[in-house]
């Protein structure tokens, strides 16, 4: 779990974790970090595959982070 301090100053967490996707065009499987986004500073993150580059999902909740397994 992170932490951040909000716009009052005040201490709050987010939620991180980790899985492991299947890319539903190459077939690949590859390991994927996503965290919440902070309320008030949310930007569009793409859920892309490291291998293939195809856009898996969107989300405004959450930040991916995806990466080959070796």
């Amino acid at each position: 779990m992170g932490v951040y301090y909000n716009g009052d100053g005040d201490l709050e967490y987010f939620r991180e974790s980790s899985n492991v996707v299947t890319c539903p065009k190459c077939n690949k499987k590859y390991k994927q970090f996503t965290e919440d986004q902070v309320p008030g500073f949310r930007d569009r993150s793409e859920d892309i595959c490291p291998y293939c580059r195809n856009i898996n999902g969107t989300s405004m909740d959450v930040e991916y982070s995806n990466y080959k397994l070796d």
